[in-house]
């Protein structure tokens, strides 16, 4: 069912900051939602830098610049619940690598672990979900290929 920003900010029971935000009691389970902003903003991180860089565990990351065959780009350890997303804006087809701190991996859909992810074509993106503080998720990569995850012809993912 479709509903307008007004009709959830009509159903707020606890008021964050007044009527604009605040808690709703989502029913038939009884669970509480944020509502009545009209989004959230989140961090988008623009790495221009041809050497590694250290990426945040959270939001968009945007790799543009060609890269060093020898750069290493290192993604910050998970928090809990929350999304990444790195995407390869650049053609460069050398490879952009993201690799993991030491003890963290990235798990796919078919059952692997790994600790790097390569992106290797403009238009590259991957999406991991912190399920834990050591273990990212391969939630989503684009373009998708017919392998069921953990890599297409645009990502991979490996261990160093």
């Amino acid at each position: 069912m479709a509903q307008s920003l007004e009709q959830l900010r009509s159903q707020i029971k606890t008021g964050i900051y007044g009527r604009r935000l605040g808690l709703d009691n989502y029913r038939p389970v009884g669970e509480e939602y944020i509502v009545g902003a009209a989004d959230i903003r989140k961090l988008v991180e623009l790495i221009t830098t041809t050497g590694g860089s250290s990426l945040a565990s959270h939001g968009y990351s945007q790799l543009s610049t060609t890269t060093a065959s020898s750069a290493i780009n290192t993604i910050q350890a998970p928090v809990p619940g929350t999304d990444k997303v790195i995407t390869q804006t650049n053609t460069s087809t050398l490879g952009h690598q993201i690799q993991c701190g030491a003890g963290v991996n990235i798990g796919t859909t078919t059952g692997s672990s790994a600790n790097q992810i390569t992106l290797q074509a403009q238009g590259a993106s991957v999406r991991l979900t912190a399920l834990t503080s050591v273990l990212y998720w391969l939630t989503a990569g684009w373009p998708t290929s017919s392998n069921g995850g953990g890599s297409s012809a645009y990502f991979f993912t490996s261990t160093f």
